[in-house]
């Protein structure tokens, strides 16, 4: 049997090379890794995560790194600020069209894909469960937010053909309920507890 540390290899090493697929990405646009990493964020998150602060919690980087890389990135004309209608003191990120196209190349991973497709289709869902629980076991153990999807939370409510979140108390549209969310909180399907994992 492996133990955690064979683990931990294999999984350091998986996201060596999916780095290195970033920084080869990057170039032709002169983005830097985090740069790539911010766009790629902000084109999976919904309405109300993508702003500077659940961005650097997103990726655990510095909020001065995520404001440095805002400015390269307005600069280029990829993404632009956007306060929020309600509260003038919240600022949304919002992908250009350059920055969706720029997104759309970074997310045509063939070697990835083509690696995964080879892969048995049960296979690969027993991979993607066994992820989500181990992310769940280490979010929690670093009280961390889940930045789960949309549709995996306890709040995600489905009546007569309508979405909603139960939390902020507004509808959704179907599409949104596909989108990483910092307020998500995680059902223990095995434990039957609420794995809310709040940030101070």
């Amino acid at each position: 049997m492996k133990n955690s540390q064979h683990l931990l290899g294999l999984i350091e090493r998986i996201g060596n090379l999916l780095r290195l697929e970033e920084r080869e990405l990057g170039k032709a646009d002169g983005l830097q890794p985090v740069h790539v990493q911010v766009l790629e964020y902000l084109s999976l998150c919904n309405r109300f995560s993508n702003t500077p602060l659940s961005l650097s919690r997103y990726l655990g980087i510095s909020k001065g790194t995520v404001s440095q890389s805002v400015i390269v990135l307005e600069n280029k004309g990829l993404i632009k600020k956007v306060q929020d209608n309600n509260d003038r003191r919240i600022v949304h990120l919002v992908l250009s069209e350059t920055g969706k196209n720029v997104v759309k190349n970074a997310f045509a991973n063939e070697r990835w894909s083509n690696t995964c497709e080879r892969l048995p289709a049960q296979q690969r869902e027993r991979m993607a469960e066994d992820l989500a629980q181990l992310l769940l076991e280490l979010t929690r153990q670093h009280s961390m937010q889940s930045f789960g999807v949309c549709r995996t939370c306890k709040y995600f409510t489905y009546e007569n053909s309508n979405y909603s979140c139960a939390l902020l108390q507004i509808p959704l549209k179907a599409s949104e309920t596909a989108k990483l969310c910092h307020e998500h909180c995680f059902f223990d399907s095995k434990t039957g507890s609420d794995e809310s994992l709040s940030v101070p």
